[in-house]
Parts: C-alpha cells; sequence; structure tokens
C-alpha cells in the first residue's frame, strides 16, 4: 500500500487531506479509523497565515469544515483538550501556541 509522511504521520494514499496542501498540511496531527485528524487551533493559525482574521478563520472552519465531518472517510478536527482522549501524540502538542 503507497502512503505518504505528513508531519510524522503515515498516511495511506486516497485518504481525504483538506486543500490548499502548502498551508493546512501543518495542522495535521493524526490518523485514526481511516481519517486524518487535524487541529483546531492549528488550522485557525493556518487560515490566518493565508490572510484570514482569527474571527473569519473561526467561522470559515465551522462553515466548510466541521459540517463535513459527518461524511464517511472525511477528516475530524480535534480540539487541544481533546489530544490525550484521541491519544494524539504529546509531540503535536508543543506545535500549539
Amino acid at each position: 500500500m503507497d502512503t505518504e509522511n505528513i508531519n510524522g504521520v503515515v498516511i495511506p494514499k486516497g485518504t481525504i487531506i483538506y486543500e490548499p496542501r502548502e498551508n493546512l498540511d501543518m495542522a495535521i496531527i493524526g490518523y485514526k479509523d481511516g481519517r486524518l485528524l487535524y487541529s483546531y487551533t492549528l488550522l485557525v493559525h493556518a487560515f490566518m497565515k493565508m490572510g484570514f482574521s482569527h474571527e473569519e478563520a473561526m467561522d470559515w472552519i465551522s462553515y466548510n469544515i466541521l459540517g463535513l465531518e459527518c461524511n464517511h472517510g472525511f477528516p475530524r478536527t480535534i480540539d487541544d483538550e481533546d489530544f490525550e482522549e484521541e491519544g494524539i501524540d504529546e509531540r503535536f502538542a508543543n506545535l500549539l501556541p
């Protein structure tokens, strides 16, 4: 099986990955149950690097990303306080601002 390594996370080929990857890959923190896991906080910062205000980034994520999570295979967004419960590697907690 072909895989890709992003931020130390091994991801099987065919996994749904949000675009633009050059900005949003920084928020990938895991892979579980056939889905990528993104850090909510790191997504906000990725969108802010693209020119969004903090509020605009949160609104965009809420409207365009969080609503997709119920679809099979789409990535999940993890809040910082849920890292331990989700088994997220501690090194990702150190990336958070």
